[in-house]
């Protein structure tokens, strides 16, 4: 099984865009950040998960980057001690998704 860095280089190789994207998604344990590859394929952008251990459907992109050191969301200089980290992602219900869709403009609207 090809790594993240590994699919976007042979992406590359191969002519086609790729990119690195870092996401939040339900079912990873411990909840934490999961980086994913972005192929621009057919005229838009799929996201792969090489790992496998994410459902593409249920992704929240944080940030899009060419590889790990365009993603990074936190850059420190000097000794630092983590106390406590907590993340915490869950599904949308059915009936929040209306609401959002709802939101849209009609169409014709300007």
């Amino acid at each position: 099984m090809l790594n993240r860095d590994e699919l976007i280089s042979f992406w590359r190789a191969a002519g086609v865009p790729a990119r690195m994207v870092l996401v939040y998604t339900p079912n990873i344990q411990p909840p934490d950040f999961h980086a994913v590859v972005e192929v621009w394929l057919d005229g838009s952008w799929h996201l792969v998960d090489p790992s496998r251990l994410a459902d593409v459907s249920q992704m929240v992109r944080i940030c899009t980057g060419r590889d790990a050191s365009n993603i990074s969301f936190m850059t420190i200089f000097g000794a630092v001690q983590l106390n406590r980290q907590t993340v915490s992602v869950t599904l949308a219900q059915a009936k929040a998704r209306a609401v959002s869709g709802a939101l849209k403009q009609p169409s014709g609207a300007a």
